[in-house]
């Protein structure tokens, strides 16, 4: 695609969005009724419409909404091929210590997991080999990950520096995408019939440094996936593929007018949503789009976080399945006071139409909170989402779950014997809320893992929680249990004051906490000399 002339080397100051007209109004509530049917020749002239009433206010605009043909399919250096095979790669008798372990190989930064709405897991991660051709392996998983076969493969003549899954599994003809990102700069799409057969392949763009896809789970009948990336000079675009391309044929580009160093991306319904951290500045930021990624459908950006008050890093995006008007947006960060001493923990920013709510989850933990991932669930109007992040110093993998408004406390996923690479995670849930997670060990037992929370599996899992408390929320006796003995129990509230501490010496203990005020606050638990840490509420 092309790009347009500009120079990105500041925050902004933006793109500036002329107004939509009436005629505008109603032809994009027009589209929303299009695709919801299915109608491809009714979504074409509205297209053309939209187009003529864009061209009266905003020519440049405009001629923005012209799909562009595809770029290069590059089917005679890129092969690949997917079949349901018979064999199984990995068993439940192979799992390392409880960690299932998929593959041996030395795997990179290139990992991602998805779930299918049949509750097929998929996990996708490529292979440098230098010197030959890079490789992707996408396994598979229909006893929820209880063993995985070896369902895709493909060899790539680009050096890769990132990959994403993406289902798209609700119509007649279901697709499974990797999209990678490369050290020349090529932005590439590789879609995969789930029923079996060769790749087809397509460059989305080119110059490109970072990106984020997602994809339109509603329709069946015109699905299209839609993404955010920066390029070269670090300057912003949106776009997305046609609504009759089934993942390809991608159009629609439109700059930003900021720049990025870090970026996330989701869609929610009918609409996407995009965090990102300035080039420039490294402020926090959000923005979203009321129209399928439209070129025209871009909100002023909101300030989230300012870098002269906290540091923010490795961002992750999620939406609840909710129409525009009231959506809410979870934007999981790591977030730290501009000090060498200071730790980075792990907050939630949750977003709605003019409100931000800040929630900090993984509270003062003694290593910093890296590498965030999130994973929404496909069902309309759904409120559940599933994150995960990596601890720095004892690289061990957390995940834990959102639903309306709550936050579940962290589970461990991976071996505490097995140090998780940086930067190297996945996370999915399935129907039940069991949380599934995929990561890479950086230890010298490489490779790729699988662990998950259920109970059914045939080794029984890590939990962290050594110690269980109740009722939460709290009115007044707040009775923690414990198989060690409890040495002490220090509380802090939500800025890290210290409010209450005890020395039980005992496998239970009794909390007076009647006189604490109404609110969010931490324990920090010693147990026989390990320290957990738990949040709770008070009434």
């Amino acid at each position: 695609m092309g790009a347009l002339s500009h120079s990105q080397l500041t925050d902004g100051p933006g793109r500036s969005l002329p107004k939509p007209s009436t005629e505008i109004i109603a032809l994009n509530a027009q589209e929303s009724a299009l695709k919801a049917a299915g109608d491809l020749k009714g979504l074409q002239v509205n297209r053309l419409a939209q187009i003529a009433a864009w061209q009266k206010i905003d020519p440049a605009l405009a001629a923005e909404f012209k799909p562009n043909a595809v770029i290069q399919t590059d089917l005679d250096k890129i092969t690949g091929f997917s079949q349901d095979r018979s064999e199984t790669f990995s068993k439940s008798d192979s799992r390392w210590r409880t960690d299932l372990q998929i593959n041996p190989f030395f795997v990179n930064d290139g990992v991602d997991i998805d779930l299918a709405l049949d509750g097929t897991i998929y996990i996708a991660s490529f292979i440098m080999k230098p010197g030959a051709f890079d490789e992707i392996y996408i396994y598979k998983s229909t006893n929820n990950g209880t063993s995985f076969s070896l369902w895709g493969t493909a060899s790539t003549p680009d050096v890769m520096t990132k990959i994403k899954l993406s289902l798209m599994d609700k119509g007649a003809t279901k697709y499974l995408f990797i999209t990678y990102s490369a050290e020349n700069g090529k932005l590439q799409n590789l879609r995969f019939n789930l029923a079996g057969g060769p790749l087809s392949s397509e460059t989305i763009a080119n110059n490109v440094k970072l990106f984020d896809i997602d994809v339109d789970y509603e329709f069946a009948g015109a699905p299209q996936l839609y993404a955010i990336y920066t390029r070269s000079n670090d300057g912003m675009f949106s776009a997305r593929s046609s609504d009759n391309g089934s993942g390809f044929n991608w159009g629609d580009e439109h700059y930003l007018g900021y720049g990025a160093k870090e970026i996330a991306f989701t869609y929610g319904k009918g609409s996407t949503f995009l965090s990102f951290i300035g080039y420039a500045t490294g402020d926090h930021f959000f923005m979203s789009n009321s129209g399928y990624n439209s070129p025209t459908g871009w909100s002023d950006r909101t300030t989230l976080m300012t870098s002269a008050v906290n540091e923010s890093k490795y961002i992750s995006l999620r939406a609840e399945r909710k129409p525009y008007a009231n959506f809410r947006v979870v934007c999981f960060v790591s977030r730290k006071q501009n000090s060498p001493t200071i730790k980075f923990r792990g907050v939630a920013e949750i977003i709605t139409p003019g409100s931000v709510q800040t929630v900090i989850i993984t509270g003062f933990y003694p290593t910093n909170v890296l590498h965030w991932d999130s994973w929404s669930k496909k069902v309309d109007g759904n409120t559940a989402i599933t994150a995960s992040f990596v601890t720095e110093e004892d690289r061990i993998f957390y995940v834990t779950d959102y639903n309306n408004l709550n936050f579940a406390n962290e589970v461990q996923i991976s071996d505490q014997q097995v140090l998780v690479g940086p930067a190297k995670s996945a996370i999915a849930s399935d129907a039940n809320n069991y949380q599934i997670g995929t990561y890479v060990s950086g230890t010298s037992d490489f490779g790729l893992y699988f662990d998950s929370s259920r109970p059914t599996m045939a080794v029984n899992e890590n939990i962290k929680n050594k110690v269980s408390f109740y009722p939460n929320p709290v009115e007044s006796m707040l009775t923690l249990t414990s198989k060690g003995k409890i040495n002490s129990i220090i509380i802090t509230n939500m800025v890290g004051q210290q409010v209450k501490s005890f020395k039980p010496e005992a496998n239970i203990a009794i909390l007076n906490l009647s006189l604490l005020t109404s609110g969010t606050y931490f324990l920090q638990v010693d147990i026989n000399g390990t320290i957990e840490n738990h949040k709770f509420i008070k009434k």
